[in-house]
């Protein structure tokens, strides 16, 4: 096992995106190992999920293959103590992961990007709806069209559903009338 030295976050980040980019699979027991030990103390090793957010991308990336890992970790929370409402920083971590999921064919992927739809966080939600149009087929597009029917709040968190909603009328351009 290597030890990694210490280095600032950036650069650490801009290696996880040559990994991901380059299909370096055989770095994918080191970023596994990175993962864990980010796991332990997070709020202090990595607030913000600032260092396994681009790990768990270079892991999808890569095609790591272990659907369980995934579908473990796409439930994570990083509840962080701010000032106010505490905010989960994971969510983006929870759309990897639910996306990874679906890239590897798993049969329990559609059933849990069906929970991100209702995540409390937007970009959970967003992710889980760009995932589900990555799908590309008729049920996936009604589905999204089910989602984007619904009520919601707030104009920012319209704006992050319809993005992933975009990519069902490369499904069907016959649903894209009705979509909007």
């Amino acid at each position: 096992m290597r030890v990694w030295p210490a280095r600032t976050l950036a650069w650490w980040v801009d290696r996880l995106r040559f990994v991901g980019q380059q299909k370096l699979y055989v770095l994918e027991d080191e970023l596994l190992t990175a993962y864990e030990r980010f796991l332990k103390n997070p709020l202090k090793k990595d607030p913000g999920c600032e260092a396994k957010t681009p790990l768990c991308e270079a892991l999808r990336q890569i095609q790591y293959d272990d659907g369980d890992f995934f579908l473990a970790e796409i439930h994570y929370r990083q509840v962080e103590p701010v000032y106010g409402d505490p905010i989960d920083s994971a969510a983006e971590l929870r759309a990897i992961f639910g996306f990874a999921l679906l890239q590897l064919n798993d049969s329990r992927a559609m059933s849990e990007l069906v929970d991100l739809l209702t995540d409390p966080e937007k970009m959970a939600r967003a992710g889980g709806a760009r995932a589900i149009a990555h799908t590309r087929d008729e049920a996936s597009a009604l589905l999204l069209r089910l989602k984007t029917s619904w009520v919601i709040p707030s104009r920012k968190c319209w704006e992050n559903v319809s993005q992933g909603c975009c990519g069902t009328i490369s499904i069907q351009p016959s649903l894209a009338s009705l979509m909007f």
